[in-house]
Formats: C-alpha cells, structure tokens, sequence
C-alpha cells in the first residue's frame, strides 16, 4: 500500500474503534476559529512551537497486519522538510518517504523501487511536510468547516470537514475537553484510513503524540520513544535516494 509510511504526519502529524456516534446536535458548535485557537493553546501555543525550527524523532514502526516492527527515524524541519526513515532488514536496506520543500518521493516495500509523488499524493505529503501544521491548518485547506459534535469510545470530539485544493476531503477530530487532535480520517486512492494521535506529552514547552496509528486495510503503530529539537539538519537528508 501506498500509504504505509505516510501514516506518521500531522503532528510530529496518529485507539479508538467504536463508530462515531451522534451527540446533541442542538448545542451551539464552536466557530472553526474559536476551535483552532483552543487546539493551538492546548499544544502550548503560538510563541513556544514557533521556537522550535527542527526535529529528530526515532522510534519504533510496527506493522500489525504483517506482524513485522523496525526501527523508525523521523527528520523534519521548517518551514516544510520533512522525511521518513525505516531500516528494513527484508528489503536489505533503507524504506522511505520524503519531502525536500519542492518534490516528494516514496520508496517503500509495497512499491518496486522508487516513486516521485504527483498529484494528491505530492499534495498531501506537501501538507504532511509543514513543520507547524497546528499553526497553519486554516491555510492548508481552502475550506474548514465544523459540522458535529460525536461521541467516539466515550469522549466527545467536534468533528471538522476538511476540503484541501487538491485530493480528497478530510475530517479531522478535536477532542471537546483537551482541544488535542485525536484522529485524522483520510483517503489514500480509494483506500479510508483513520490516523490516531494518542499519548500526548510535553516536549519542550509544546505538546507531542507519541504513539500514532493507523487504521486501514494495514494496521500500524508508531511509537516514538525519542525526540530532539532544534538540532541541526542537512538538507540532504531530505532529497530523494535517486536525483529526478
């Protein structure tokens, strides 16, 4: 599957199963502005993720479908760099995904090779790539609308539907108590995977999720058990493995 390392985004870009159910609908829904300046002072505001310029994340990627797990390494930095990085024994070298802040590219071991991104597929890894997605998700859509209030597994959640200017539309889920992010439902192709975004923590002054998945035709986990900020990144790291 295409999508089997673009599932870690949105928040460094993922567990709840039961279906989303209708609350009341009757009461008054926040203003998508109101919503977002909530969930932007719950992952510590403005002022201390604007101190934050890079990052290196490693981890744990654990494919539940295959039953395989590798160590992950995470690079990002801003305005728009960002990429993906699994050492994966069974293709005898390195599984990836990237974006260098003009073109993307994936290699991954559902795929023969390498691919450069086109499309919805470089629109949604340009997305991906912003380093203070919090902070621009009004820019990253042309439209953001808040449509409900749900209940998912007990907690109620505001539900935002997402029209990005290329690709398929989006929902993301904010939780109504904490603001956080909880879950990201997007299309990959024709394919519906739900991205969940759980053990938030305070990393330097602004708050992370630390274990993301995914759910979809393929289960995944990402568990990240290491971050450093503002560290210095060549940006090399971030060019495709073979030039255009």
């Amino acid at each position: 599957m295409k999508y089997v390392i673009a599932t870690i985004a949105m928040g460094l870009m993922l567990v709840v199963h039961a279906a989303p159910q209708n609350t009341d609908s009757s009461k008054a829904l926040p203003t998508i502005d109101q919503l977002l300046e909530k969930y932007i002072r719950a992952i510590g505001g403005r002022e201390a993720n604007e101190k934050i310029k890079s990052r290196i994340a490693t981890g744990e990627w654990d494919n539940l479908t295959r039953g395989v797990r590798f160590p992950i390494e995470i690079y990002s930095k801003a305005p728009n760099k960002r990429v993906e990085i699994l050492d994966t024994t069974e293709n005898r070298g390195v599984t990836g995904r990237g974006y260098d802040g003009a073109s993307g590219w994936s290699m991954n071991m559902t795929e023969t090779g390498l691919r450069h991104l086109e499309g919805a597929e470089l629109a949604m890894i340009e997305r991906e790539s912003v380093f203070y997605p919090a902070l621009r998700l009004d820019h990253l859509y042309k439209r953001l609308t808040v449509t409900s209030k749900e209940n998912i597994d007990g907690r109620d959640v505001f539900v935002v539907e997402a029209i990005p200017e290329s690709g398929n539309p989006e929902k993301l889920y904010f939780e109504s108590a904490s603001a956080l992010l909880l879950r990201r439902d997007v299309i990959y192709g024709k394919t519906p995977v739900h991205h969940y975004f759980e053990d938030y923590k305070d990393i330097d002054g602004i708050k992370l999720p630390l274990t993301l998945r995914s759910e979809g035709p393929i289960k995944l986990v990402t568990r990240i058990k290491d971050i450093k900020h503002n560290v210095a990144i060549d940006d090399a790291k971030f060019k495709s493995p073979i030039p255009n």
